[in-house]
């Protein structure tokens, strides 16, 4: 689907696209960015927000446009980008364990 999106739709639209696609009400969408101000990531917040739909961002320390538009963001308290990412792991790691232990 991802190489469809980009040959017809460009990169700036990749996950909005995907968004308005799959999402409903219900769900949670999350979003790990360092920086939080690439277009493709914006768009999808501004979408949900929009349609009064629940986010996340996980993000670095500066800030950052998507945070303007996501329901709720954490802030990873670092410049370092290798740190930041080694913080997405665990963060990434421990929603998946917890999603696990209430489905399971």
């Amino acid at each position: 689907m991802t190489k469809y999106i980009l040959n017809d739709f460009f990169f700036k639209n990749i996950f909005v696209r995907q968004v308005k696609a799959l999402y409903s009400k219900n769900e949670m969408f999350i979003t790990l960015s360092l920086s939080g101000d690439s277009n493709n990531n914006i768009k999808p917040f501004k979408f949900l927000k929009k349609n009064k739909m629940k986010s996340i961002l996980f993000t670095g320390f500066k800030k950052s446009q998507s945070l303007n538009f996501c329901y709720y963001a954490k802030k990873i308290p670092s410049k370092i980008k290798a740190f930041i990412e080694k913080c997405y792991t665990c963060i990434y790691h421990s929603l998946c364990e917890m999603l696990e232990q209430n489905i399971v």
